[in-house]
């Protein structure tokens, strides 16, 4: 391992910062807020999230491969509302941080990174599957989006591999 559960924290938090700053079509960027979604929530929520990723990089270096990648995923999105709009940001960039950390913690080169990503997603691991829904539950609920919303996950909930989950979600929202 390269980086440091502390060095993990410090450079997500950067990450969170930067990607919202940065122009991009369609969404809040230095020069756009977007109705309900002021830049300043997902600089807040950057900034709340990073002790969350650090918990993370020191699960990994005690438990290795089992890791469950999103364990902390609930509390970082609460973590993420706190002082802010209760409209929940930054949903996806969460989802694949927690695999993003989760794989470089586990590798010592950057250019294996994604290959480690693969890894994660299609070994058996229920509760991370749980971790994502119940995550993905609670993100949603504050959507603008009816189906998301209204999203009935019991058809996801025997699902075994977060790979399985994703095609299922592709299926459910084509």
């Amino acid at each position: 391992m390269t980086h440091s559960p502390h060095d993990i924290q410090r450079l997500v938090t950067i990450a969170f910062v930067l990607e919202a700053l940065s122009e991009k079509e369609g969404c809040t960027t230095r020069t756009v807020d977007l109705p309900g979604k002021p830049l300043e929530d997902f600089l807040i929520a950057g900034i709340n999230v990073g002790r969350h990723f650090q918990a993370l990089a020191e699960d990994v270096v005690r438990e290795g491969e089992s890791v469950e990648i999103f364990r902390h995923f609930i509390p970082a999105l609460t973590d993420a509302n706190r002082n802010k709009s209760p409209k929940f940001v930054n949903f996806g960039l969460l989802e694949s941080m927690f695999t993003t950390v989760a794989a470089r913690m586990l590798t010592t080169s950057g250019s294996t990174a994604i290959e480690r990503m693969t890894d994660l997603t299609v070994r058996e691991k229920p509760r991370d599957v749980h971790h994502l829904l119940d995550a993905r539950k609670r993100a949603w609920s504050t959507s603008t989006n009816e189906d998301k919303r209204n999203y009935d996950d019991s058809s996801s909930r025997g699902i075994r591999s977060i790979s399985d989950f994703y095609r299922q979600l592709m299926r459910e929202f084509p």
